[in-house]
């Protein structure tokens, strides 16, 4: 792809907007950015030639572009992008540019759930393994950057979302990771299905010389395995494979062609059936790509896994408090608290929908929660759907509800902060509620 001269539009000026900016100014091209926010610092892009349009995104500055660059979370429904598709200007994201230019093999993660801490055991699982290997994409880290890097990586492991997928035109992982498709982001997608093919198109552009690691129990996928073309590796948790990762007697077993391995997971760190997924997933990509058995079980026995996924804050007076704030929607909530003991926990959700509904968590909420604390903009909504299983109040806000679980937890009991909902209406994003919690959790640590 040529971009010198070209004129190119960035969408969304967030860090993969930023990036965006970055290697286009560096590539001789003629950029121009737009967002919805009036104040953004631009001040490293100060003496560019750079064309603003900020605090709005007019359908007049999408005219007379080579081609568009737009954030992941800029819905593709704005009428600047429609009109733009109806003049066929071509429309990238970040990630879509950037799989233009990368040289380094990729593995692909996407998944409703369990994608960053996937993505970080196989990086992690690869370095062991001696490879020169970088981690980007929806984790964090724009995969621009590592494009712009002046080092060379055997292997580049990228997490991807679907908004990322959307605006991908070519797209070819040496390894792609499907680990789950379930109900989320109901307010950016017109039907489930939608949702579905957008998580698929991540193998779409495989070869036979390819893997695909995917969910064997996942049956929205079945339709679109059927067309994959890169080499299926499955994993399961509930059945043994022929050929595949599985779980079975405390242990995951690999059994592959002619091999047969295994990983004990005696003294692994992670908590969770959900993790034990993402375990498998790991370990049939990082084999795929020449990683010893040796060097993931060392990964797999020391991973301490990531902040703010069932994260554990502390114990006091009996109670263990949990962090994870990173359950954006139903399904995570469901698969984290489905490993305590029945009517133990104590659940903090709420906060702003996206679109979905909560019945399907009354069945675990009836089985597994004594105490539903709701917060945030989608409590009301979450009472009534979830009315009679559980005792139930709405107090509003995290620090609220830390504040009632403390005084109400009872010796043996877990408190789990697992929203079910996005963070937006009363955070930054979900980090920040994680911490939050955390910090309103310590305040508590003299008297719980």
């Amino acid at each position: 792809m040529r971009l010198k001269g070209k004129k190119v539009l960035v969408v969304g000026m967030g860090r993969s907007g930023t990036a965006a900016v970055r290697f286009l100014l560096r590539a001789g091209a003629r950029v121009a950015v737009t967002d919805q926010k009036k104040e953004i610092d631009l001040s490293e892009f100060q003496g560019t030639s750079l064309e603003r349009h900020l605090g709005g995104s007019l359908p007049g500055i999408f005219e007379g572009r080579d081609l568009i660059i737009v954030s992941p979370g800029v819905a593709g429904s704005l009428p600047g992008l429609q009109r733009a598709r109806r003049k066929r200007i071509p429309i990238l994201g970040e990630m879509g540019l950037a799989a233009e230019f990368l040289e380094s093999r990729m593995i692909a993660v996407t998944g409703t759930n369990g994608k960053s801490t996937t993505s970080t055991l196989i990086y992690e699982m690869l370095k062991a393994a001696g490879q020169k290997t970088a981690l980007a994409g929806n984790i964090g880290r724009p995969l621009l950057e590592v494009v712009m890097e002046e080092a060379s990586y055997e292997r580049v492991v990228v997490e991807v979302s679907s908004f990322q997928l959307e605006t991908m035109k070519r797209f070819r992982p040496e390894v792609a990771v499907i680990l789950n498709v379930t109900e989320d982001h109901r307010d950016r997608y017109p039907s489930f299905q939608a949702y579905v093919r957008a998580k698929c198109r991540i193998a779409q552009d495989q070869t036979r010389r390819d893997f695909l690691v995917y969910n064997d129990a996942s049956a929205p996928l079945r339709p679109y395995l059927r067309k994959a073309r890169g080499r299926k590796i499955p994993f399961s948790l509930h059945r043994l494979l022929e050929n595949g990762v599985f779980f079975s007697g405390g242990r995951i077993v690999r059994k592959w062609e002619s091999s047969f391995e295994e990983y004990p997971l005696l003294k692994v760190r992670l908590v969770g059936l959900h993790n034990v997924e993402n375990m498998m997933a790991s370990i049939a990509a990082s084999r795929s790509c020449g990683a010893s058995p040796e060097a993931i079980r060392h990964v797999l026995a020391e991973f301490p896994g990531l902040p703010h996924r069932l994260q554990p804050v502390g114990q006091y007076r009996g109670i263990r408090w949990f962090d994870d704030s990173k359950g954006t929607n139903v399904d995570a909530v469901i698969k984290s608290i489905a490993g305590f003991k029945d009517r133990e926990v104590v659940l903090i959700a709420g906060g702003l929908g996206k679109g979905s509904g909560f019945t399907a968590l009354r069945s675990v909420v009836a089985q597994k929660v004594r105490l539903l604390l709701l917060i945030g903009r989608s409590g009301p909504k979450m009472a009534k759907e979830l009315q009679g299983t559980t005792e139930i109040r709405d107090v509003g806000t995290l620090e609220a509800a830390v504040r009632v679980a403390a005084e109400e937890a009872k010796q043996g009991e877990a408190v789990v902060l697992s929203p079910a909902c996005a963070s937006f209406d009363q955070f930054r994003n979900f980090e920040e509620r994680g911490e939050k919690f955390q910090e309103f959790v310590r305040r508590y640590e003299t008297t719980v």
